[in-house]
């Protein structure tokens, strides 16, 4: 919904990764961000009290009847659990252990030992890691 000119911005701050899970639920649901806060809003203002459980209940505005609406829900709540498993499928426990220990561990050859052979070759030679 564009802006109307009688209309002002309302602005708060969110942790991004909150944020994105927000939108992410909303596309769930096929409705923008926006549309959902302008009509907590407004229901909050209409009924007297801001409920902070859950918002009041608004009138929805779309003509999609509740089967269809349920079904691309479930269709959209796979699809990004199916996204989820794609992405960590391939690492079980083991190789995240090794993966943690090459990162993190002192022994020779992990990625923290060569980082610091690294840096210190770079000391030597007048620099800084970080630059």
């Amino acid at each position: 919904m564009a802006k109307k000119p009688n209309e002002v911005h309302l602005t708060f701050c969110i942790d991004g990764v909150a944020r994105d899970q927000f939108q992410t639920l909303c596309k769930t649901y096929n409705v923008s961000a926006s549309t959902v806060l302008r009509e907590w809003v407004e229901g909050a203002l209409k009924s007297g009290s801001i409920d902070k459980e859950r918002a009041p209940e608004v009138a929805s505005t779309q003509t999609q009847s509740i089967s269809n609406t349920d079904k691309k829900v479930i269709e959209n709540i796979l699809s990004r659990l199916d996204e989820v498993e794609r992405n960590t499928a391939y690492l079980n426990d083991n190789q995240m252990q090794f993966i943690k220990e090459e990162v993190l561990g002192d022994a020779m050859g992990t990625l923290r030992n060569r980082m610091g052979v690294a840096e210190n070759q770079i000391q030597e030679l007048g620099g800084n890691i970080t630059r």
